[in-house]
């Protein structure tokens, strides 16, 4: 559970892979699954683990990137390939851009730098995101990205990445 752990931690939409390893221990402890097929299952899950601890390389992005790229498309929208490639190039964009200009020492603290992020990620998005984000699901995921950032970056240096 380790590895899930750090696995969360870099990348929170991967809570299904918890849930998922949640919902074979309870049902090994309800009886409804043998030590066997608990075993079989944890394999299972472990295998597909791995497969998302190199997801990352097979799309050529960064953790950091991946993380971004899942927020603006899971659960939606359904994307063309076209559309996911373009969306994959605005997930780079914008941690490359708000890391490295927008996330200065301490920028939790004053209201003016909190803004200047959210702004950027709302900028960013407007000029990079396909059509197919409405403007309710556009202003979704940016709020999530500004979450996003907020809870795992102190500054551009000082991040979750950087330990993991």
């Amino acid at each position: 559970t380790s590895k899930l752990s750090v696995m969360l931690r870099i990348n929170d939409m991967r809570k299904h892979f918890q849930e998922k390893f949640e919902r074979i221990i309870e049902e090994y402890n309800a009886g409804k699954l043998t030590m066997e097929q608990m075993y079989i299952q944890l394999v299972a899950l472990t295998n597909d683990l791995t497969a998302e601890e190199k997801r990352h390389l097979d799309e050529n992005l960064s953790e950091e990137e991946l993380a971004i790229l899942d927020i603006l498309t899971k659960p939606e929208p359904k994307l063309s390939k076209k559309e996911f490639e373009t969306v994959k190039t605005a997930a780079q964009k914008l941690v490359k851009v708000i890391k490295k200009e927008k996330l200065v020492l301490n920028w939790r603290k004053k209201q003016s730098t909190r803004a200047k992020v959210k702004e950027a990620i709302e900028t960013i998005c407007d000029e990079t995101l396909p059509e197919i984000y409405d403007k309710e699901l556009f202003l979704e995921k940016c709020n999530h990205l500004y979450y996003h950032f907020y809870d795992c970056y102190n500054n551009g240096d000082d991040n979750i990445y950087n330990v993991a």
